[in-house]
């Protein structure tokens, strides 16, 4: 039901959040999840090319989006991210579905982790 994939999602996106403060703690993770669509995060990690993190992640099997939050075409910083006093640098979309696996949420996590 939508209901469980909702809740899904939302458990989904607490490990990967988790993650990304253990594995990378300068990197930065926008919005408050209890307010956010618990199908995106937007992060940034400072001093990083964003567009090689995705390239790496994607020879591991991953895709992922790097820059603009409003277009996957976009490589530049979204005006959105910078309003919210996001660095300008590194910044990486994770959208998550409800077939995804917590297992396969932790390898990306951690291929781009070893990326970055």
């Amino acid at each position: 039901t939508s209901q469980e994939n909702l809740a899904h999602l939302k458990e989904l996106n607490a490990t990967v959040r988790d993650l990304i403060k253990r594995l990378l703690p300068h990197a930065i993770v926008a919005g408050d999840p209890s307010k956010s669509d618990p199908r995106y995060i937007a992060l940034a990690i400072p001093n990083v090319i964003a567009e090689e993190v995705l390239r790496k992640v994607e020879t591991q099997g991953f895709l992922i989006d790097a820059g603009s939050a409003c277009g996957a075409g976009a490589l530049e910083p979204s005006h959105v991210l910078t309003a919210l006093g996001m660095p300008t640098d590194g910044n990486l979309r994770i959208t998550l579905k409800p077939e995804h696996s917590r297992e396969g949420v932790e390898s990306l996590v951690k291929g781009i982790a070893a990326s970055a």
